[in-house]
């Protein structure tokens, strides 16, 4: 617990919408010990033979998470999970920790934090921001191994004392405590680190989960036990929430029970009486949309409005980021067909963004859209490059 309850808003990137009530679970980052003394030639073949253990008890945690998940959570994890022993069965990896103990008379725990290290360093010089996050499932995969090595044993239940209502706090959550803790009713993310593009974020996502990340301190402002409210829609986690915060919740609830009330479309072809098909496609902004949209029969998505992308931050979104914003579209896609829209933005909403949009009396009517591509054109190109690149249209 906190020390105090004393009302505390904390901001942050928002990673997945909806809205959520529940208490702090705080999971801190395992403290390895690394003995960087090293290994006499008679205890070189030894030390393999405990890394090829804890490699093979991080495999074995792996495949009884797999074990345990089922219907949607099992399928929106597998891919994260299937990514984890990818990389632990990487034969350059293996290859390189076996010559640094064999030749370099490295321990095991050492050799995987070089090894770590050097490959985090290959993963942060990519322009690519999607793949730099990358690094998040390395350092992940080779912290199992870690805890495997140290004869930690216990089961991901355990490590987590996952309980009932709770929310995820820590510095940067992996898929597989996302899908563990998921499967025992775990509410919301908040993470002091990661990204929106992680795979944690994505899995979030696809589960319905709110999450924040990018909240500067969240680790170590909240405590076990804080009643918190996760508030994915305006991107702020309050600690210790007020009455009136409460009563924000349930005004949310009820917009969302009403929503589910609607009928839910007949699994059924869309067709006339006469036989003619008719083609159903969204219109949408977040991936998630896209992916409700899917599953519900959409057969892709006529417009996607890119606009959220500028009204993010108070800069312009560079090539990279759209880059990896359209990657994760066309991953939820699945080779669905797309229509995107350029940037169509009124001036009264780019205050506070990287645009330079003066004031209209009329911005509806105004520069915007083919306008204002025509006046600011190295944003246009920007978008069509990016569009270009990953064959969208």
């Amino acid at each position: 617990m906190s020390h105090a309850s004393i009302r505390q808003v904390l901001e942050g990137q928002r990673a997945a919408p909806g809205m959520a009530l529940g208490r702090v679970r705080l999971l801190q980052p395992r403290r390895h010990a690394i003995d960087d003394s090293l290994l006499r030639a008679e205890d070189v073949a030894a030390e393999l033979e405990r890394l090829d253990l804890a490699m093979a008890r991080a495999r074995g945690e792996l495949a009884a998470l797999r074990q345990r998940l089922h219907g949607a959570l099992a399928r929106e994890a597998q891919p994260f999970l299937d990514t984890h022993a990818l990389i632990l069965d990487d034969p350059e990896l293996r290859a390189g920790l076996d010559d640094m103990i064999r030749r370099g008379r490295f321990r095991a725990a050492a050799a995987l934090q070089a090894q770590r290290d050097r490959l985090v360093q290959v993963f942060r010089s990519m322009d690519d921001p999607y793949l730099r996050t990358r690094e998040d499932d390395l350092q992940h995969v080779i912290a199992r191994v870690l805890d495997a090595l140290e004869h930690d044993g216990s089961s991901e239940e355990h490590r987590l004392a996952a309980r009932l209502g709770e929310i995820l706090v820590a510095e940067n959550p992996s898929p597989a405590e996302v899908a563990s803790m998921a499967e025992l009713g775990l509410r919301g993310i908040i993470a002091s680190g990661g990204s929106a593009y992680s795979h944690a974020a994505i899995l979030a996502r696809s589960l319905h989960l709110p999450m924040l990340c990018s909240v500067p301190g969240a680790d170590s402002s909240l405590g076990d036990g804080d009643l918190v409210l996760l508030d994915g829609e305006r991107g702020i986690a309050i600690a210790h929430p007020t009455a009136q915060d409460l009563g924000s919740l349930r005004q949310w609830q009820r917009e969302q029970a009403a929503r589910g009330r609607l009928p839910p479309l007949p699994a059924i072809p869309a067709q006339s009486r006469d036989g003619e098909s008719i083609a159903l496609y969204a219109n949408a902004e977040l991936p998630a949309e896209v992916a409700e949209a899917r599953a519900l029969g959409a057969m892709g998505v006529g417009l996607y409005r890119t606009e959220l992308l500028y009204l993010r931050k108070q800069t312009l979104p560079d090539e990279d980021e759209q880059f990896a914003a359209l990657r994760e579209l066309l991953h939820v896609l699945d080779g669905a067909p797309a229509t995107l829209r350029t940037l169509d933005l009124g001036a009264d909403k780019a205050i506070g963004t990287g645009l330079d949009m003066p004031a209209e009396a009329n911005p509806a009517l105004g520069v915007r859209g083919v306008r204002h591509a025509l006046r600011h054109p190295e944003i246009l190109r920007t978008q069509l490059r990016r569009h270009a690149a990953r064959g969208g249209t």
